[in-house]
């Protein structure tokens, strides 16, 4: 109906493969040859270690073997289980990284944007607010250090409002307030 094209299937595995990472960076030494082959069939980059950044899961997602995975699809599963059961701390640290603008209010990476980027899908932006007032309020996106004005465009902060908000209507046993009706 809409001709939405699917996806490739790393943009779905970002957190385990950036789990990989983080266990072949942090223990390397412990994995045994066996759990790094399986692993270089996936991330088939014998630098998995150098290409891992915390925050960022572009460079390790960028070396995914997406047709190993398709014709392996339970071995990959059953790897990041054994993985995260062996290094539960590397694995949880590695999710918190990658998705810690989600609830972290002062995460600067992490930015609500209003622009709608050029695209082929013909979309576009038509504000209907013209003159400086629409760009005054976005040169306020460059002024993140400022309080109260980071919260502006904070991804972290609309979560934590919509959680007290939530919280506020279970206290005051409002619970219809809560479903969300389209």
């Amino acid at each position: 109906c809409l001709n939405v094209e699917k996806g490739q299937i790393r943009e779905a595995l970002s957190i385990p493969m950036q789990q990989f990472a983080r266990v072949v960076k942090y223990h390397k030494d412990e994995l045994t040859t066996e759990e790094k082959e399986k692993i270089y069939k996936f991330i088939p980059a014998q630098n998995i270690d150098e290409l891992y950044m915390p925050i960022l899961s572009d460079p390790v997602k960028s070396q995914f073997d997406s047709k190993a995975f398709s014709e392996n699809k339970v071995e990959f599963v059953k790897l990041w289980m054994e993985l995260c059961i062996k290094y539960p701390r590397a694995c949880i640290e590695s999710f918190l990284c990658n998705s810690y603008g989600y609830y972290y209010p002062e995460a600067k990476h992490w930015v609500a944007n209003r622009d709608v980027e050029r695209n082929e899908l013909g979309i576009y932006q038509d504000s209907k607010i013209s003159g400086n007032i629409v760009r005054n309020i976005d040169s306020l996106i460059e002024k993140r250090n400022l309080p109260i004005i980071s919260m502006m465009f904070s991804i972290g902060f609309i979560f934590w409002i919509i959680c007290f908000s939530l919280m506020y209507c279970i206290y005051k046993k409002k619970y219809k307030r809560i479903i969300f009706e389209g």
